[in-house]
């Protein structure tokens, strides 16, 4: 009986523990992202909390996995890119190191529409662009940039007369300088050392 009842006990407590966790089912990989710079990077808030969205038509805005044929990368939501008539932009300003090096990372998804165009910016730096995109899936999407200040602000832009592109999934992440990889792989190098002297 007393057996019964702690296994009763222990599956009521865990019931009550997860009712109090949050829901992962909206979870983003780019949130997991150690030193993401990006505030919602996955637009799974259902909007566009942290970022300043610029179209005139309005037709950017963020829409659930599956609109418009177009998976999210990860979670639950996507920034649908449909400007028409003229570019749009999506952009976010970051605090960075002047001098440091990032790699900017994004998916990135075309119905394959026509007209189209998208391009990104960093700091007032042409990274990537397209026109006339054909249809694709999410696709991720890297680049190595460096911060030639310490706010650089990260722009999206944005066409898609007759339909929408899809934006998933944005990180900024700082990469190890070469003079902290060189300490890093001492520091490594001597703890295995002191792990082989321990084990002898």
């Amino acid at each position: 009986m007393l057996a019964k009842f702690k296994v009763f006990s222990l599956v009521a407590f865990a019931s009550f523990v997860l009712l109090l966790l949050p829901a992962t089912s909206r979870a983003d990989i780019c949130g997991a992202a150690a030193g993401n710079l990006v505030t919602n990077c996955g637009f799974e808030t259902g909007d566009f909390t942290g970022w300043t969205v610029n179209d005139a038509s309005g037709n950017t805005f963020v829409a659930a996995s599956g609109f418009d044929g177009i998976s999210a990368n990860s979670g639950t939501e996507y920034a649908a890119l449909g400007a028409v008539g003229a570019d749009g932009t999506v952009s976010q300003t970051l605090n960075t190191v002047a001098g440091q090096n990032y790699v900017l990372s994004f998916f990135l998804a075309s119905d394959g529409a026509l007209p189209n165009d998208f391009s990104v910016n960093f700091g007032g730096n042409l990274i990537a662009a397209g026109v006339s995109l054909p249809a694709f899936p999410m696709t991720q999407f890297s680049f190595d940039v460096t911060a030639t200040s310490n706010s650089t602000t990260l722009t999206f832009f944005e066409r898609n007369d007759p339909a929408y592109l899809g934006l998933d999934d944005v990180s900024v992440v700082a990469t190890p300088e070469p003079g902290s990889l060189a300490l890093l792989s001492f520091g490594v190098v001597g703890l295995l050392g002191w792990i082989k002297k321990t084990r002898k």
